[in-house]
């Protein structure tokens, strides 16, 4: 177990900080100590002066005076390559065309059922016919003032049970239509981050590892310690799956 012992040098006057440590000699088989200096006391201050040989977390652990703030990055730092990927803050921007920035668009969904086996957007999901059968999405804008098709995009069939199953969206527990819409829209763009990033682990072939969801969690553990004072931050260790990912990925942590 590790212990400070303060030492006044007397002819400079320096007070020098060492760690002792405690462990037993197998040998003499009795416990031992053994000092190792971390650094010393600034006269006029107080304040602990790590040693040179420190690294800067190292000196931050060792310094009383400091303290530290830890946050779960690892979820974060995927999900933003993905949004960076995707040009999502500019995307809802640029999709529609000037003719419709002035409109009212009215949106709907509804679902096309096919005995197909070959095609990649049938999947079972939803089906509003009731019919046994796999099926595609078809969604589709209208301006309400120009009447006119704005745009129409097919998807796979269990796109929209995405929504629900994926991002608990089985029932609203919201009392207002603003917390409603509120809490509609950002479910909206996570099922956006949640399909991207679902694709990509396709390409990568991280789907045959882990689902979406497993992914997260296993980057869970990648945590930014924030230090006060001069020691800035570190990133904790990155797990050997958590390095496989990124690589996947192509994501560089910054340090």
């Amino acid at each position: 177990m590790a212990h400070r012992i303060h030492v006044r040098n007397k002819d400079t006057g320096v007070t020098y900080v060492y760690e002792g440590i405690s462990y037993w000699d197998k040998e003499k088989k009795q416990p031992r100590n053994k000092r190792v200096c971390i650094g010393k006391i600034d006269p006029e201050t107080g304040e602990f002066i790590p040693s040179k040989r420190l690294n800067p977390e190292q000196a931050a652990v060792r310094d009383p005076a400091v303290t530290a703030t830890a946050k779960i990055v690892g979820p974060a730092m995927v999900l933003d390559a993905v949004s960076k990927e995707l040009g999502l803050e500019k995307v809802l921007k640029g999709c529609f065309s000037k003719l419709y920035r002035n409109d009212y668009l009215c949106y709907d969904i509804t679902s096309v059922s096919s005995y197909g086996e070959l095609n990649e957007y049938v999947k079972y999901g939803y089906n509003r016919d009731r019919e046994k059968l796999k099926q595609i999405n078809l969604a589709l804008l209208v301006g309400q003032q120009s009447q006119l098709p704005a745009y129409y995009h097919s998807l796979p069939g269990n796109i929209f049970d995405d929504l629900k199953n994926q991002l608990d969206m089985k029932r609203l527990r919201i009392h207002s239509a603003a917390s409603m819409d509120g809490r509609l829209f950002v479910q909206f763009i996570a099922l956006i981050l949640m399909s991207a990033l679902r694709k990509k682990m396709r390409d990568t072939k991280l789907i045959e590892k882990y689902t979406v969801r497993e992914l997260l969690l296993e980057m869970e553990t990648l945590t930014l310690v924030r230090y006060s004072g001069k020691y800035g931050h570190i990133l904790t260790e990155i797990t050997k799956p958590q390095r496989e990912i990124l690589q996947s990925l192509k994501i560089q942590p910054k340090s």
